[in-house]
């Protein structure tokens, strides 16, 4: 059957309405850096050989990799394919540079058209990596908490065909119900331009990895999709029953080696079908709220059952069927405020009685109507929102209460893409889409790991703030497998705005969240530390956060970053450099 068709609901109690934006703080950030000694693996693209896709792919690759289980941990891959470690000593300091592993046939396979080197650290004792040239490897990495663990090689496997490359995308770890150990690896495989073929189609390769009773690991299934373009973000469910995968294109099973796989497509949904539609949808603009329902029947105005005040609403039929009910999201004039009916179709108009305040939510806690935006209050709001953000110091001439911080506006940097993400999860049994969402107008801005064992959770954009989502096991009710578990206010128009932005990571407590310019620029954002100020205007309590602007020593591209809970670390070709925040 097709997969249910979705909407992402955000927890409300994430929000923070009271936001008013971030001012630039001029407080120091500690700051220090070493020298790496040899340049880090860095696979230039052939711009005649591979499509924009293929291009981003290589172009936004991050070099760096975190250790969620040791989080002050950093890994990266030099010239000589060793990969080494760096950590935060216990004084705050960089300690030395310590190679962990050499990847092997570095002298066959690091000069033929391959894709960069990919690792993934996946359990407190393994990781897995591609070496992009076709090969992937399951190593035992020991207690990495320790200076002296060397890592292993347990499995290694060819994993290229046709002359295609291969990258990691994701790894997971996990004990089945027997106790035993079950690795899972997702593999992005595909191959350059083609004279015939100017488009190459993108696989992705699900290798499911267990112990026999021999003792040795081998694969245990295989199972391959079929994609246009690469995905934005893919990654396995926390026990590996399905992939979560944001893409452009949607991907589809092609074989299993353990069942064999429906190749029927898979019907589209029924548009006649009221099973997804909202109960209701509404519009606000900055003096009123209107409210639209279908009603099924034929009914006068003698059949309904109308009750407002102030703060509430209850509407329906005297027959007893109750429409909507519940307190309002603001504070309505009830004599100024009317509804009426128009064939099958109850329309509702509220008049506001504080003209420009925004309404989170038509009835607090109902989640089952739909908003519309209306483009005139949609202006009105980004013009109002173009303080939130600064790339400058304010300088004390700037004393004008209503100029910005930032002159950008959102409109310049907003527009959708002509083909609209998608966000889905393909169930590994039956080779389906078990739900599906769309990301019309909710972008993708990053992908982090919060937490230990746990898939990378993913930033979207919802209005102004950046929502973060994190994958769960199943999706036993209308919310779906993901989880609404953060939110970074104001975030998506900051993001919007940062033209040269390359890289964007944030804490795994949410603490904080990051963006890079492709050279010496850092912005960081600060979550929780927000004073409360009384705005001048509307005289109401608003909430403030602090941005820095972290300059790098060096004229380099910037070509990895990743976070800690209180540190910031940023790669360029020979040096790493590292940030404390203290929040």
């Amino acid at each position: 059957m097709a997969g249910a068709n979705i909407t992402l609901k955000p927890d409300r109690l994430l929000l923070n309405p009271k936001f008013d934006g971030y001012k630039l703080s001029l407080d120091s950030i500690p700051t220090y850096k070493m020298s790496l000694s040899e340049e880090i693996d860095l696979v230039d693209v052939d711009r005649n050989d591979y499509n924009f896709q293929h291009i981003r792919w290589f172009a936004l690759y991050n070099h760096l990799v975190p250790d969620q289980w040791n989080r002050d941990h950093v890994y990266y891959v030099d010239k000589s394919w060793n990969v080494n470690r760096v950590r935060i000593q216990d004084d705050g300091k960089l300690d030395e540079i310590r190679t962990v592993f050499k990847i092997p046939d570095h002298a066959e396979f690091r000069s033929k058209s391959r894709f960069n080197v990919t690792l993934k650290l996946i359990h407190e004792d393994y990781a897995a990596l591609a070496d992009g040239a076709g090969t992937l490897f399951l190593i035992r990495t020991g207690d990495r908490r320790s200076g002296e663990s060397q890592w292993n090689v347990e499995f290694s496997h060819c994993a290229s065909s046709n002359g295609s490359l291969c990258s990691l995308i994701d790894a997971s770890y996990h004990s089945d119900n027997n106790g035993l150990n079950v690795y899972n690896c997702l593999l992005l495989e595909t191959s350059a331009v083609t004279p015939t073929k100017e488009k190459p189609p993108v696989f992705l390769q699900w290798l499911t990895l267990q112990r026999t009773e021999g003792k040795e690991i081998e694969i245990t299934r295989n199972r391959r999709l079929e994609g246009a373009v690469p995905p934005e973000y893919a990654c396995f469910d926390k026990s590996a029953e399905g992939l979560s995968i944001a893409a452009v294109k949607p991907f589809r099973f092609l074989s299993d080696s353990a069942k064999p796989v429906d190749d029927t497509p898979e019907p589209e949904p029924n548009p006649d079908s009221n099973a997804d539609l909202p109960a209701y949808s509404w519009v606000q603009t900055s003096e009123d709220v209107t409210v639209v329902f279908k009603i099924d029947g034929s009914f006068d105005k003698t059949d309904i059952d109308f009750d407002l005040t102030g703060s509430t609403l209850k509407v329906g039929l005297k027959s007893g069927a109750v429409f909507l009910e519940g307190e309002l999201g603001g504070a309505v004039d009830r004599q100024g405020s009317t509804w009426l009916i128009d064939e099958n179709k109850l329309e509702i108009i509220l008049t506001k009685t504080s003209s420009g305040g925004r309404w989170d939510a038509l009835i607090v806690g109902d989640e089952r109507g739909e908003q519309v935006m209306d483009h005139d209050y949609i202006a009105d709001v980004h013009e109002r929102l173009q303080h939130l953000t600064s790339d400058v110091t304010e300088t004390p001439t700037q004393q004008s209460e209503t100029e910005p911080f930032n002159a950008q506006q959102l409109e310049d940097c907003d527009i959708y893409p002509d083909a609209s993400s998608t966000l889905s999860r393909l169930d590994g049994e039956t080779h389906r889409s078990s739900h599906i969402a769309s990301l019309a107008s909710h972008q993708l801005l990053f992908t982090a790991a919060l937490e230990p064992a746990e898939p990378p959770a993913l930033c979207l954009r919802f209005d102004v703030d950046g929502l973060v989502w994190q994958p769960t096991l199943t999706g036993t009710d209308d919310r779906g497998p993901w989880t609404h578990v953060g939110t970074f206010n104001a975030f998506a128009y900051v993001h919007a705005g940062k033209e040269n932005k390359k890289f964007t990571s944030c804490s795994p407590d949410l603490s904080f969240v990051a963006v890079s310019d492709c050279t010496r620029h850092v912005y960081v954002y600060r979550q929780q530390d927000g004073v409360s100020l009384m705005n001048r205007k509307s005289r109401e309590s608003v909430q403030i956060a602090k941005q820095h602007v972290w300059t790098i020593d060096s004229l380099d591209n910037i070509l990895g970053m990743c976070c800690s809970d209180h540190w910031l670390f940023v790669l360029t070709k020979n040096e790493l450099f590292a940030a404390r925040i203290v929040v």
